[in-house]
């Protein structure tokens, strides 16, 4: 485990200098893990980065923690593709060294896709996100309507849950609606954001007049589309094409192709 004195540099005068390098985390979370809060999605990252041994640059102060931000949280429930992290280091090894120690230590319904070291300058924002679920057959009968009358309307607003002990207000989901289709028996929805702002799938699916009790959990998160792309060598499993949401494969699996893995403990 890498102490947080370790990763503190001091300029002269007592300035904390900045950690020379950043990486750029791209995973999939799915299953049960879908179920992780925000914090508890960002302290499963922290430990698998301690047990990988990475070299962490850590905040100041009485409880010092890793570096890492999440540029878009998922809504509580929701699977996600693509999900990015940052990650703030101190003199890292190789980035194939890296990618393997650190897709050792994750869980198995958190795949490591890539790991994009040293990142160039700029934090990523989103511009729009698609999401998919399959509908059950009850709920298909009347949704194109539904669908063309939603897309059709000038605003429609429904109440936004604001947080426990918070009124809901009322919110219109219309201006962040790019694209809303029934593809078969699934939903596809593209919300766009309007400056870092955009609606949530349930409240898409609250507007449809659909359960978000019974879908809020059924939500993919398939790719988000940002204002800058991630620049930097990018390191992961070598000749690794699949990429099913739902692919759930042991993370033994997931690295067996890289070449540096062969002699992790």
């Amino acid at each position: 485990m890498i102490s947080a004195a370790a990763t503190t540099t001091r300029a002269p005068g007592g300035a904390v200098r900045p950690p020379p390098c950043r990486a750029l985390l791209r995973y999939d979370l799915v299953g049960e893990l879908r179920f992780l809060a925000h914090h508890d999605e960002l302290r499963m990252l922290q430990r698998a980065l301690v047990r990988a041994g990475w070299p962490l640059a850590f905040s100041q102060g009485f409880n010092p923690r890793p570096r890492l931000t999440v540029p878009l949280p998922r809504n509580l429930g929701c699977a996600a593709r693509g999900q990015l992290a940052l990650v703030a280091l101190w003199s890292p090894p190789p980035g194939d060294e890296l990618f393997c120690r650190l897709a050792a230590e994750l869980p198995r319904n958190c795949r490591l896709r890539a790991v994009v070291v040293p990142l160039a300058t700029g934090t990523p924002h989103p511009c729009a996100a698609a999401y998919d679920l399959e509908l059950e057959e009850d709920d298909l009968h009347g949704i194109g309507n539904r669908i063309r009358a939603l897309l059709d309307s000038a605003t429609a607003v429904v109440p936004r849950d604001c947080g426990p002990g918070k009124p809901d207000r009322p919110f219109d989901i219309r201006p962040y609606i790019d694209k809303l289709e029934l593809r078969g028996a699934t939903l596809w929805m593209e919300l766009r954001f309007v400056q870092q702002r955009t609606t949530r799938p349930a409240e898409v699916i609250t507007a449809l007049g659909l359960s978000p009790d019974t879908y809020s959990t059924a939500v993919r998160r398939v790719t988000v589309r940002w204002d800058i792309e991630p620049v930097g060598p990018s390191f992961g499993p070598a000749g690794d094409t699949r990429n099913a949401l739902d692919d759930q494969e042991d993370p033994e699996e997931a690295i067996e192709n890289c070449p540096s893995c062969d002699d992790r403990p």
